[in-house]
This record gives C-alpha cells, structure tokens and sequence, in this order.
C-alpha cells in the first residue's frame, strides 16, 4: 500500500495470515504461500520462511501437514504479529 510515508504492508493482508488456521488441503496451502508472496516485500528471507509450504505442495497427491509445516506456520505468524 502506498501512503505518504511511502510503500507500507497492507493490514489486511498480514491479518489474513493471522486469522488463518492451519491449513488442511493442497489448496488452502496454496492460499496461504499467495497471501506470502503479496507480503514477500515486507517479509525477511520469505522464501526461506515458505519453504515447507513448497514442499508439502511438490507432493500434492500425498497432502500431509507436518510438523515441519506447523512451526514454519506458527513462526511466520509470530513474525507478522
């Protein structure tokens, strides 16, 4: 979002992330590394950050969510709160 002190995160797009819960489906996952990638600006190291979202997306006929996905999730969020 532009403002006047210049390019900032949008509000509304980090408490999307926010109020989601753990995704449960190939494309609830894939919701979730779109509302990343709108956010990546503004996110340290965001490819880093997803890479178990991409992961778990590579192996889409075999959805699991793992705990490797859980923490990535839970640090991200932390991160944006």
């Amino acid at each position: 979002m532009v403002t006047q002190r210049g390019i900032e995160a949008n509000l509304l797009k980090i408490k999307a992330i926010l109020d989601m819960k753990a995704p449960t489906n190939v494309n609830e996952v894939q919701r979730l590394t779109g509302r990343i990638a709108v956010l990546s600006r503004f996110i340290s190291k965001a490819t880093e950050k997803s890479l178990p979202f991409f992961k778990v997306l590579r192996k889409a006929k075999n959805f699991e969510w793992n705990t490797s996905c859980q923490q990535a999730f839970e640090e991200l969020k932390s991160y944006l709160a």
